[in-house]
């Protein structure tokens, strides 16, 4: 295990090395295009075709690691560069289901939509012919087209007989922090199926779109995957805008501020956090909340506060009133006058709530009750708030 760990270090070093030699020969520059695609000699390229991929991927990663230095916080924050060996350590290794950014671990750190941005751009930047390979193999590591097969029987997308759906269309990573790959399989009639993929220890996402369905919110269908090599969140892709998107071109509607003012107040009860603009999407006039990795959190306000001081909640949705103080005392008490309205819808529902959390998470669960309590909690808490 150790001797593998060792050589893929070395491999990771050298092939740094190799990418930014003026020189490179072009049986470097194959070996280069090899920890991509390994089988790239089979495709018959002309030598030129070789040549013109690795001076694209090499341009590509050489941009992203001089913009993201700008934009970084340095080591002594906590938020580092990103270093040649970092991204080939990526590449090189199928087991690397992630590209992260570089954040030290419980330092509270926030990260801004460029540092996303960044970081996905460098992965989707790279030439088709040589990313579909890296993702497929990444995928093929963890089975997950057999998972995405799972789910298409389950929606009726396929017929359980049906094996040849995983003609792979695209994957690009869409994630923010770290990876979420958009995966698009075409169907063997016509048209395409997409789904979200990316690792979830826990089924926190698909309880949560359970729980829109029962309140008769919009919702999008999403599930829990678990087996030897990790644990898996699989969605339905429903498209659509960012709500950060929408935001920046002054696009936002009072139907859109009722449903964040709803939002705001489920994300309150139920510790939903990381609730930030990017993590919801506005699809034909509804608003979905995606990448929902923590719920139940405990410490949650606490985190809550640190974004509403950041600009990037629900509330702060009504900052393009700030100029006009009559409209935006007004916008500000009805957002609140939604918020308490879904408080005391979910509190004459607590027991669907209950009932959900006990079928979902299981009556044996050691957690289970804590889960309800939590809720609880919140309501009584949320009662004597507005009652002040």
């Amino acid at each position: 295990m150790n001797n593998d760990k060792d050589k893929k270090t070395a491999d990771t070093i050298t092939a740094g090395k190799i990418i930014m030699q003026e020189d490179t020969s072009l049986e470097d520059k194959v070996k280069i295009l090899k920890c991509f695609d390994p089988d790239i000699e089979k495709r018959k390229l002309s030598g030129v075709q070789h040549i013109n991929l690795f001076l694209e991927l090499r341009k590509n990663l050489s941009v992203f690691l001089q913009e993201f230095s700008r934009v970084s916080f340095g080591r002594d924050f906590g938020f580092k560069d990103f270093e040649l060996e970092d991204l080939f350590s990526y590449f090189l290794d199928d087991s690397r289901f992630d590209f992260k950014l570089k954040k030290d671990k419980g330092a509270s750190i926030l990260y801004a939509d460029i540092h996303a941005v960044l970081r996905r751009n460098v992965i989707n930047n790279i030439n088709p012919l040589i990313r579909m390979p890296l993702l497929k193999r990444k995928m093929e590591y963890y089975r997950i087209f057999s998972k995405i097969f799972n789910v298409m029987v389950a929606s009726n997308l396929l017929d359980f007989r049906d094996t040849d759906f995983n003609e792979v269309d695209d994957i690009i990573d869409i994630g923010m922090g770290h990876s979420v790959y958009l995966t698009k399989m075409r169907m063997k009639e016509g048209g395409i199926a997409a789904f979200v993929v990316k690792r979830e220890e826990l089924p926190v996402q698909s309880f949560f779109c359970r729980l829109l369905e029962i309140l008769r919110w919009p919702a999008f269908k999403s599930w829990h995957f678990m087996d030897e090599k990790g644990e898996w969140e699989i969605a339905e892709y429903i498209g659509g805008t960012t709500l950060y998107d929408v935001l920046c071109k002054g696009e936002i509607s009072h139907g859109l501020e009722v449903q964040l003012a709803r939002h705001s107040a489920l994300g309150d009860i139920f510790g939903r956090g990381d609730r930030h603009f990017d993590n919801y999407l506005v699809n034909d006039g509804s608003v979905f909340p995606v990448d929902i990795s923590f719920l139940f959190w405990e410490g949650n306000e606490e985190w809550t506060g640190k974004y509403v001081a950041g600009g990037m909640y629900e509330f702060n949705c009504l900052i393009k009133y700030a100029g006009n103080e009559n409209l935006f005392n007004s916008k500000v008490e009805l957002f609140f006058s939604n918020y308490k309205e879904t408080v005391f819808e979910l509190k004459n529902k607590i027991d669907l709530i209950e009932r959900l959390i006990i079928s979902f998470f299981g009556d044996q669960d050691s957690d289970t009750r804590r889960k309800i309590d939590f809720v609880k909690y919140r309501l009584d808490y949320a009662d004597k708030y507005i009652n002040n």
